[in-house]
């Protein structure tokens, strides 16, 4: 059944953040965060005038279907409300497997526009991509590639399919006797998408997902290519509506290069379930894929209008700590002749 958290215990959660005295990103983990509108609606006017009368100290992103694109009056409130990014499940650009996911809502619309409508809004997006569906039956990875060069979507997590426990997706694949055996691994502590996905027998043979799988990572991370997307997005997201940056901006000019090169080691605060734990209308029915309990670690990237460029002064900086670091070890070569 549907579940809700009262807008005063959200508030109460980052009162606390708060007391602690942390500054900077917090992600509100939700699988679907507009999955109840109403509520969500309901939420954000309070979440900034939290924010005004605490002097901005967070910056937010959370997890939402693709359809959030289409509801200008909510991008509007999460910029108000300093949400700067949103993770997207967009899974895949084969229409068959996005039925098949029942995402029926990722086939009725560009999938590019859609995002940079988002941008328009001021909010960045990372996306989700998955590899390794029985619909698939030839090659998604030129496809991939295009969509998400199209939409220049600088960060994407890319997974190989697995077939998680309790699921539909599961029951099926073990009443076909395609479902491999669970094999534990006690030298991992986590679980991951590139070493323990496809665990089980695929429709296409192994080797082409795989392939496919390598394909698109050596492609979309290509310096060249991911540049270019950065840049592209940079030119896309407005901010200019945004009231007030938060404080977490003068962590990120300190960070500098570093965190757009790895944006993944910068790990954000994150809330419990936030408005809903339910998907939106469309997402309702239950599919086969669907994860029973799923917490996202949403590891985003800062406002990336901010770290697509370093100024004199930071270099400047790095310069003097290089220097001063040749000095020290020279000092220290010395003493020791």
């Amino acid at each position: 059944m549907p579940r809700a958290k009262t807008n005063a215990q959200m508030l109460a959660e980052l009162d606390e953040l708060y007391r602690l005295g942390y500054r900077g990103h917090v992600d509100f983990v939700d699988d679907n965060l507009i999955g109840n509108k109403k509520a969500v609606k309901a939420f954000l006017p309070e979440l900034a005038k939290w924010l005004e009368v605490h002097d901005y100290p967070f910056e937010f992103t959370t997890e939402a279907s693709i359809n959030l694109a289409d509801d200008a009056e909510l991008l509007a409130l999460l910029n108000r409300a300093n949400f700067v990014g949103v993770f997207v499940g967009i899974e895949s650009p084969d229409t068959a497997t996005l039925i098949a996911m029942r995402k029926k809502q990722n086939t009725r619309r560009s999938i590019a526009q859609s995002i940079h409508k988002i941008y328009a809004a001021g909010l960045f997006v990372q996306a989700g991509f998955i590899i390794g569906f029985d619909s698939e039956t030839q090659s998604v990875a030129d496809a991939m590639v295009e969509l998400i060069e199209e939409a220049a979507i600088p960060v994407c997590m890319v997974g190989l399919l697995y077939a998680l426990p309790n699921t539909q997706l599961t029951r099926r694949l073990e009443k076909e006797g395609r479902l491999h055996p669970h094999v534990k691994r006690e030298d991992v502590k986590s679980a991951d998408q590139c070493t323990m996905g496809l665990n089980f027998a695929t429709l296409r043979p192994r080797q082409q997902i795989l392939a496919d799988y390598v394909s698109v990572l050596d492609r979309i991370y290509d310096p060249v290519a991911y540049a270019g997307r950065l840049q592209r997005l940079a030119a896309m997201l407005d901010n200019s509506g945004r009231k007030r940056q938060t404080r977490a901006q003068h962590s990120r000019r300190r960070l500098g290069r570093l965190e757009m090169v790895a944006p993944g080691y910068f790990q954000p605060a994150r809330t419990a379930r936030s408005l809903s734990s339910h998907a939106d209308p469309v997402r309702c029915e239950q599919s086969e894929f669907d994860q029973p309990d799923r917490v996202v670690d949403n590891s985003l990237p800062g406002r990336w209008t901010v770290l697509a460029r370093r100024d004199r002064t930071h270099r400047e900086h790095d310069r003097r700590a290089r220097a001063g670091r040749r000095t020290a070890s020279a000092d220290r070569a010395a003493s020791v002749v």
